[in-house]
């Protein structure tokens, strides 16, 4: 890991704050159209890992055809989840998400790299930190702040802050969750689609569990915008 490629991922993800803050002044339905691109990248991505991997003769073992189907499940799912939020919730919303978890993933990397520390979850996903972590959330509360200010999303300060914390351990969790998965599978990356980024599916891991789980609490708890 250089400085480098860290520039390069606060780059990518100021360019992408910076869009989402220009469709959602231009109220673009940007959304629902990227929601079925990553929905059809992800699930293409997914299938040629198990394409790739397998071997003339060999049979498919219950594990592998396990983490096989619930994958393209949860996929599937999360990018409902995604279109659920997009339908139900006043535009802004799905943009604050969008924004919120690329910068959970961009300071978590930021931050872990410079500041280091306790690992987070060693067996999983070895370079990430508690301190990453943290920075993590801090950005999400940072992009809850400017998207609050600008009047993009409703709600008071204080429950917009707690939604941004919890959007960000959610997004944290996804990003190990495929961690996990990739590790279980023996791959590091879902595929070589973005150079220096892996596939789409392993820079939108964290945006599916916010999707997914956002909108199942939605669900749950009752009451949309």
């Amino acid at each position: 890991m250089t400085y480098k490629t860290l520039l390069r991922r606060v780059v990518t993800a100021a360019v992408l704050i910076g869009l989402v803050l220009l469709f959602a002044v231009l109220g673009s339905p940007f959304p629902e159209v990227g929601i079925f691109i990553v929905a059809a990248v992800c699930l293409t991505e997914w299938l040629l890992i198990f394409v790739k991997q397998a071997t003339p003769g060999q049979k498919i073992t219950e594990s592998r055809l396990f983490w096989g189907v619930s994958g393209a499940i949860y996929i599937i799912l999360a990018c409902w989840g995604g279109l659920f939020i997009y339908q139900n919730f006043p535009m802004g919303v799905s943009f604050w998400v969008l924004a919120s978890v690329w910068a959970v993933d961009t300071c978590a990397f930021g931050v872990g790299y410079a500041l280091g520390g306790p690992k987070l979850a060693p067996t999983i996903s070895p370079l990430k930190t508690w301190s990453g972590a943290l920075g993590g959330v801090a950005g999400a509360v940072l992009v809850t702040l400017v998207f609050q200010l600008l009047g993009f999303i409703p709600g008071g300060l204080g429950m917009l802050v707690l939604h941004a914390v919890a959007l960000a351990i959610i997004a944290i969790l996804g990003d190990l969750l495929e961690s996990a998965a990739k590790r279980k599978l023996g791959i590091k990356d879902a595929s070589g689609l973005l150079p220096g980024h892996g596939g789409l599916l392993d820079r939108v891991d964290s945006l599916l569990a916010v999707w997914l789980v956002g909108a199942l609490l939605v669900l749950l708890v009752g009451g949309t915008a």
